[in-house]
């Protein structure tokens, strides 16, 4: 026989007390248990004490009765002192928890398997029948904090068996809501937490203890286990403090930009001043019993406020209002939040001083505030205004990428505009499908925990970061190769058929964002193969209809290259890989870096190193074939694709995002590198916490200096953002207005590159015109094409023939581009040189060169250079001027 104590807390649960101790009479004869049931009760007023002082069957009760305290835990914490054995149940009085379920609870601890054994709803098995879609919904996002805080999928259960020991070690506030949630959360590195699933019943007698001071009571908890034990007695004195701090810091900012200092430096002098005031008083006024404030974590929060400012600081919406009004609330705001910095940088005690749930919950919401604001602020780069040349363009296809991009761009400029925000919508909108995503297949192959690290991940990570602030077709792409791995795998490891469809729609729908996923299709072939479960859909029709949907979505693109003889397909195969051979591994292991970080590198190389710590510890530790063929899953998922980028890098040129989607299979397993109970090693997790906070700074610098400037720093001649080109489309405009008045006919504007200065031109220029307007701007911006220059999508949209005998407005940056020797054969006259310089926000950003050419020919007669192709396509297109080198040597992001 096995003895256990079940603990039961009791307040006004009179009428379901005699059917609770038959179950468990029940329970008992069908096993070999033999509880000790103790009842906590906390002042019952219908007859609760009685009812078990009368009980005289067969079972060891008894009863104390407290008077003078309250809580849940606080109750159980009492019953667990009093208990006689080292193996706990606690259940609820109201006849919800099935006692029968009790011999499967405890099990785990007989073997000494698991450390705590929940009876959960929310796992497969588990049930909550009668409850109403609201309450569910309800009971969801309830847990979800809790579930992030412990990694269980329901962390607010009441019913559950533990050890004694972990009980009776919680004494630092008896007033939760939940004494799972708290055992769970504060226990030690190593402690194991396994779920059973049950069906909870509604109780049948008495009523609900759920009310508004309950809900308040587990908001406090969760907000104690999350930030830790706060000195109440101290917030208002730092209120005031930052109060004072923040109208100190507006007088400082008003200041100095009535002196004329330039908006940056106003923003970053005032509040760094500031900060450091406030903290040097914090710490002169703190009490000898409050924990020491750490330097470090003040300062980052600091900085991660400053350039969060400096955002809403060059918001356009602050052309129109009152700045000092606006940077004196804000500057107030800002000062108060000053206060949680100072409560979030006391020095931690226990083992583990990485609290991830604050870390998480502060990098995940930062970095999405931090691109909401910053996404509308900030000019495009030239990928991304070619990309708006491609929404107003639309099309089944392009000879560089799939429709998909411009797709996205046409639906975010028709809600909001053709504005910079209008037109990154569609990537900000795409990452929170790859985040869903990603958490959900980590929470499928692991928990709830290792889904809010991959959040972390998700949001902070280089590749991750960089798609969702700036639309390129990798935006789609990974979103949808998140939804494919997804389904993927509960198609493969789950066994869900129905699962291989949906697939099969995000397989169709990455095609036509970039043709990159279809390695995704020999992985998947591969891993049908080898791993022996998965072979039986070799002779099932579900991978071959995924297949054939795939196919179908991607069909218009397929029909578009038929249209053009193939261009896209043989520009994406063929043509990259023309050119002079080199050797580019070093810069494909570079790229990588860049992508993931160097501690992503690191955690990558533990998890798939045959012999690894981390290998091992997957393959025994937390161990089931389910776990292994999930890591195989990944594998197969990640490293074939990389083969294929490797072999390419061998004799040819490679592109910084080329690998970034193929991490996504393996953020769930390096996601297990930021745990200390995961890896034996210290290194990880600690690296990894520093990773995140500098990346996190840095693209708060980087964004704060595109949109604001940096004090001391230039803007210079930026080859990527189109910074101040507000301004450049102003002065060629005006530029195109004295010609029309000197000439009575509006020139073409022709930027003399591949695609940067047409693209951006295009754009600024029709900024803010109405639908009209823009369409004629756009018609009349082109590119180099027309003097020999490959220009992409121009070459179609604007063939050089079409220009014939039109004046042509050439840009560049360049001087020496528009020489005579270069465009005099072009023209019946050239114009002088003239200079178009740039400012942003009164730094000089950049200077460009133009010329007007009359009457323009693309005829080369008398042209020996003549002619240049598109990579891939076969096709020649003559022009007059130099050939650019290949476009597998020149482009950027492509």
């Amino acid at each position: 026989m096995q003895d256990f104590s079940l603990i039961i807390p009791t307040l006004n649960e009179a009428d379901n007390i005699g059917s609770l101790l038959e179950r468990i009479s029940a329970m008992t004869e069908q096993s070999a248990l033999t509880p000790e049931i103790i009842f906590v009760d906390d002042g019952s007023k219908d007859g609760t004490c009685e009812q078990i002082a009368a009980y005289s069957g067969p079972l060891n009760v008894r009863i104390i009765q407290r008077e003078d305290e309250r809580g849940l835990t606080g109750a159980v914490v009492t019953g667990a002192r009093a208990a006689n054995s080292d193996l706990v149940v606690v259940m609820d009085a109201d006849a919800s928890h099935p006692p029968e379920e009790i011999p499967r609870l405890l099990a785990p601890l007989i073997t000494n398997s698991y450390d705590m054994v929940i009876g959960s709803r929310y796992i497969g098995g588990g049930q909550t029948p009668g409850w109403p879609l609201t309450r569910r919904i309800a009971s969801r996002i309830a847990s979800f904090p809790a579930s992030c805080i412990t990694g269980v999928r329901d962390p607010l259960a009441g019913f559950f068996a533990v050890r004694k020991q972990y009980l009776t070690a919680i004494d630092h506030d008896l007033s939760g809501f939940k004494v799972g949630l708290e055992v769970i959360a504060t226990a030690a590195d190593g402690f194991r937490v396994m779920e059973v699933p049950i069906i909870f019943a509604d109780r049948m007698q008495g009523s609900s203890k759920m009310n508004i001071p309950i809900l308040a009571t587990y908001l406090r908890q969760l907000s104690r286990l999350t930030f830790g034990q706060l000195n109440r007695s101290a917030i208002p004195l730092l209120t005031t403090l930052a109060l004072l701090a923040g109208l100190f810091d507006a007088f400082c900012f008003n200041l100095a930009t009535n002196l004329g200092f330039d908006l940056d430096l106003s923003n970053v002098s005032s509040f760094l001043l500031t900060a450091v005031l406030y903290f040097s008083l914090s710490k002169l006024l703190a009490s000898n019993a409050e924990k020491p404030i750490s330097l470090l974590p003040y300062i980052s929060i600091c900085m991660m406020l400053l350039f969060l400012r400096g955002g809403f600081l060059s918001l356009p919406s602050l052309q129109t209002i009152h700045l000092p009004l606006f940077a004196t609330l804000f500057c107030i705001f800002s000062g108060l939040s000053l206060v949680p910095a100072i409560l979030l940088s006391r020095k931690r005690k226990g083992k583990d001083a990485i609290n991830w749930p604050l870390l998480g919950s502060l990098l995940i919401s930062y970095t999405v505030v931090l691109r909401l604001v910053y996404m509308g602020n900030i000019e495009l780069i030239q990928e991304e205004a070619y990309y708006w040349n491609y929404a107003q363009h639309l099309a089944p296809g392009y000879l560089d990428h799939p429709p998909m991009v411009a797709l996205l761009i046409h639906l975010g400029t028709l809600l909001f505009g053709d504005t910079e925000f209008g037109v990154r919508s569609g990537a900000f909108f795409c990452w929170f499908i790859t985040a869903f995503f990603s958490y959900r297949l980590a929470e499928t192959i692991f928990d709830r925990r290792t889904g809010f690290m991959v959040l972390i991940l998700v949001a902070v990570l280089p590749v991750f970061f960089g798609v969702a602030m700036v639309i390129t077709p990798d935006a789609p792409l990974i979103a949808c190769w998140s939804g494919a791995l997804f389904f993927l795998y509960r198609a493969l490891i789950d066994q869900k058929k129905n699962s291989w469809y949906v697939a099969g729609i995000f397989l169709g729908l990455g095609m036509t964002s970039k043709y990159t996923i279809a390695l995704l299709g020999p992985a998947i072939f591969l891993f049908l193969l080898f791993d022996k479960p998965s072979r039986q859909w070799l002779k099932r029709r579900e991978p071959y209809l995924t297949a054939l949907l795939a196919l179908l979505i991607f069909s218009p693109v397929i029909w578009w290259n038929f249209q053009h003889d193939w261009a896209s397909f043989l520009f994406q195969s063929k043509g990259r890989l023309e050119g002079s051979a080199r050797f580019d591994l070093p810069e494909l292991l570079a790229s990588i870096l860049v992508l993931i970080t160097p501690t992503g590198f690191l955690a990558v190389l533990a998890v798939i190193k045959p012999g690894s710590l981390l290998h091992h510890m997957i393959g025994s530790t937390i161990a089931n074939n389910r776990v292994r063929r999930s890591h195989a899953f990944a594998l197969t998922m990640t490293l074939l694709p990389l083969l294929v980028f490797i072999l390419v890098s061998l004799s040819r040129q490679v592109k910084l995002n080329w690998t970034g989607p193929l991490w996504l299979a393996l953020l769930p397993f390096m996601a297990h590198t930021m745990y200390r109970s995961r890896t034996p090693r210290q290194l990880f997790p600690s690296s990894w916490q520093g990773t995140l906070m500098v990346f996190v700074l840095v693209y708060g610098a980087l964004l704060h200096y595109c949109a604001l400037g940096l004090p001391g720093l230039s803007y210079g001649n930026s080859r990527n953002f189109l910074l101040g080109w507000d301004d450049l489309a102003t002065q060629v405009d005006t530029t195109i207005a004295a010609i029309n008045q000197a000439e009575g006919k509006r020139p073409l504007v022709a930027g003399l590159d591949h695609y940067r200065l047409a693209s951006g031109l295009a754009f600024y220029r029709s900024k803010h015109h109405d639908a009209v307007t823009r369409d004629e701007i756009v018609n009349e911006t082109t590119a180099g094409q027309f003097f020999g220059r490959n220009s992409l999508m121009y070459t179609y949209w604007h063939p050089p023939t079409l220009a014939a005998s039109k004046d042509i407005l050439v840009i560049s940056q360049s001087k020496e581009r528009l020489s005579t020797e270069r465009l005099g054969r072009h023209a019946r006259q050239l114009g002088d040189i003239g200079e178009f310089t740039v400012t942003k926000k009164g730094k000089k950003a950049g200077r460009y060169y133009y010329r007007l050419l009359t009457w323009y020919s693309p005829d080369t007669t008398n042209d020996a250079v003549g002619s240049f192709s598109l990579p891939g396509t076969g096709k020649r297109y003559t022009a007059k001027a130099e050939v650019s080198p290949s476009l597998t040597e020149k482009d950027s992001m492509l």
